[in-house]
């Protein structure tokens, strides 16, 4: 093994990697906290921890740890991301002890007195000035917050004037003792370095650290991230971001993403700074960029232009990303990328810092440790076909574009209200021709296995028959407490073995997707079953929280999906889509919903989440209710205007002759829109539900809403 690790008696973890031929250190100590770890109140906090250690402790003060980093020649240093913070020192390999001693200390010992918060608050307000007046730098945040608009992975690592404004000691002290613990604690050696005496060090000088508790990582779902994010400012240059999810930190296609990314936009021979700058002269910067994080991930084409020129190089940009995907990397290029990915990963493992900053950045995220030889494997390894499914995945989706320009606002959402409706035609093309890709490799490929709960149930029984009678899945076993025959069957056909045991089914069939359509009752005692096998899992029964998902999905490896529909029928989707649209522009909303008089809960959840919506996107856009509400219900006479969800009355209607049906109206002075969606047949779930089945295996943890699927 090319790195030694020890983990000390209170969970930290040390690790060496030794270079015989150089004669100095780099030493980090690590810790798994960063922006996404932050509270709404807390934001740039974990940076501005990072700033106050080098203020002084009880033993010394700031001026001292700078002149004695300075009396040993080395470089003392920190950098917070947003899922990790480093505090790095590199000396000369004789001052390990007393480099050692100086870290630990800041680390451990720092007062967080309130006269250095106040005047270092102030520095950091500096620096949040100075990013914003970077257009280049701060476009990331800007794209980034349009990416994670509800998650804390699109909050500034430096956070906001107001609240950097605000720390207070109390802050520091409380933020300290909850992350800053041994759970969360790596600390990583690279050059002429013992391991030994490292961890005899380490134990020396970092044993009175708390084991506290390990940060989770949540998974990331965001169903709200924007289309476009515009900011106004006065530059020469118009700055565009123009990207989209991509490969999350630790996933088997990393490499993949790596070499398709700088075949974009990664060097002067790459596809994009061939056709901007070169070709057109429309750009001098223009690069393709990836940011991943545990669960979660961006891509992302950037390009500074002049605002003359935005509109042509976004569509630059959307074409070369479309012909990329359809028509993938020429051997040639996929050889060409290879080598100058393996040149820069050499030369970048020359120094001590990279390589104790490339092992300390796995080490904290609980990632493996490859060697240089393995990654230079790994990258050697990547076929056509590796880059060619990463295309697929990456570049399909919908874009996000962030833009900051001298136009107004009003000008730039004008002047690209027509790029948007160019992006979503292009958008669906690609969308189409993924799908046909896939369905077309299905063909000659092993099917998708699917085991599906409650068979024997109304909803069941078309699940059965749909997927039987789909080319590129199978029905593997049937799962019914009730079920009293050995086969699953469709007219009159035996098509695959009927268990009343699931952990029999699983362990028998070892299908690739689990599609549950039981009772309230009894799905979470499934799902406990399924999840920790590895088995994706489709849940069409409801009767679950989301944070009881959460904690489902919690259960299952990495790499496993539960997926979460309240409504299965693509047309109730999207009536919920476009109900939100026009709640922006009308301020009274009324939801009916009609359904069998078998359905228990009242209202119904489809009924629920559009309520919401609706609530949300009306407070967004200042708007309120012009109709009178539930005060003006006549005594005795309570419900006539239904029940309200967030200020929205939702009427529920029960009755033989119907399925599922919703109708959403709107009313504004002088016109009204009715949004109305019809199920006249159960067959109308299962488009939804083959959906489903064919898309969950390419996603992990939990995942709510088939809009996720449909990538509206």
């Amino acid at each position: 093994m090319f790195y030694q690790s020890t983990l000390l008696d209170n969970g930290i973890q040390v690790i060496s990697e030794r270079m015989d031929a150089v004669h100095s250190v780099s030493l980090g100590i690590w810790f798994r906290v960063g922006s996404r770890d932050e509270q709404p109140q807390q934001l740039g906090l974990s940076h501005f921890m990072e700033h106050m250690m080098f203020k002084g402790t009880p033993s010394r003060d700031a001026l001292s740890i700078s002149m004695e980093f300075d009396a040993m020649g080395a470089e003392l240093n920190a950098f917070t991301s947003k899922e990790y913070t480093c505090y790095y020192a590199r000396f000369v390999d004789e001052h390990l002890d007393k480099a050692t001693e100086v870290l630990s200390d800041m680390v451990l010992q720092s007062v967080f007195d309130q006269s250095d918060i106040d005047s270092e608050r102030e520095v950091v307000i500096e620096e949040i000035a100075r990013s914003e007046d970077t257009p280049d730098d701060h476009i990331y945040d800007l794209f980034t917050q349009a990416m994670f608009p509800t998650h804390q992975l699109g909050s500034p690592i430096l956070g906001t004037r107001p609240i950097v404004g605000g720390f207070t000691h109390q802050d520091c002290v409380a933020y300290h003792q909850r992350h800053y613990a041994a759970a969360n604690c790596v600390i990583v050696a690279c050059g002429n370095v013992d391991h030994d005496q490292l961890v005899s060090t380490c134990a020396g000088y970092l044993d009175s650290m708390p084991a506290g508790q390990h940060n989770p990582r949540d998974l990331v779902i965001e169903p709200a991230r924007l289309n476009f994010s515009f900011m106004e400012k006065d530059t020469e240059q118009a700055h565009v971001l123009f990207g989209m999810p991509g490969i999350a930190l630790g996933e088997d296609d990393r490499f993949a993403a790596t070499l398709l990314e700088i075949a974009l936009g990664g060097g002067m021979s790459s596809r994009l700074f061939q056709e901007i700058r070169e070709k057109r002269g429309l750009a001098y910067a223009v690069h393709a960029s990836s940011s991943p994080y545990l669960n979660a991930a961006q891509f992302a084409v950037y390009a500074g232009t002049r605002p003359a020129n935005l509109s042509e190089v976004i569509e630059i940009i959307n074409r070369e990303l479309r012909i990329a995907m359809e028509k993938g990397l020429s051997d040639e290029e996929l050889n060409r990328v290879r080598e100058y990915t393996i040149g820069l990963t050499v030369l970048g493992m020359e120094s001590t810092r990279s390589r104790m900053t490339r092992l300390g950045k796995n080490a904290v995220s609980d990632l493996p440790l490859y060697s240089l030889d393995e990654i230079l494997d790994r990258y050697r390894t990547v076929t056509l076909a590796d880059t060619q499914r990463v295309a697929d995945r990456v570049l399909s989706q919908k874009p996000t574009l962030a833009i900051i320009s001298p136009m107004k606002t009003a000008a730039l959402e004008q002047e690209f209200s027509y790029l948007l409706l160019y992006l979503w035609r292009h958008f669906l093309r690609r969308r189409v021709m993924v799908l046909s890709r896939r369905y077309k490799q299905s063909e000659g490929s092993r099917m998708i296995k699917v085991l599906i709960n409650g068979y024997l149930g109304r909803m069941g029984t078309q699940v059965v028959k749909a997927v039987t009678e789909s080319a590129d899945m199978q029905v593997v076993a049937g799962f019914d407490l009730n079920s009293t025959t050995d086969s699953v069957t469709l007219n009159g056909e035996d098509i695959a073995p009927a268990f009343s045991d699931l952990k029999q089914a699983l362990e028998s069939t070892k299908p690739d997707v689990m599609v549950d359509f039981t009772v309230p009752t009894a799905v979470e005692a499934n799902l406990r079953i399924a999840l920790p096998t590895g088995v994706d899992c489709v849940l069409g029964t409801t009767g679950l929280g989301r944070e009881a998902l959460e904690g489902l999905a919690g259960l299952a490896p990495n790499g496993t999906c539960l997926f979460h529909a309240p409504n299965f029928t693509t047309g109730a989707v999207l009536m919920m889509h476009f109900a939100k649209i026009a709640a922006r522009f009308f301020p009274d909303a009324e939801v009916i919903e009609f359904h069998h008089n078998g359905k228990v809960d009242a209202p119904s959840g489809t009924a629920i989440n559009t309520a919401l919506s609706i609530a949300e996107e009306r407070a967004k856009a200042n708007l309120s209710s012009l109709s009178p509400g539930k005060e003006t219900e006549l005594v005795g006479r309570e419900g006539a205007r239904g029940t309200a969800v967030q200020g929205i009355p939702v009427h529920s209607i029960r009755s033989d002759g119907y399925v599922a049906h919703q109708e959403v109206l709107f009313g504004s002075p002088g016109q009204t829109l009715t949004i109305r969606h019809d199920s006249i047949d159960r067959s109308s779930y299962m488009p939804g539900v083959l959906l489903a089945i064919r898309s969950v295996g390419n996603y992990q943890g939990l995942v709510v809403g088939l809009e996720n699927f449909m990538r509206i």
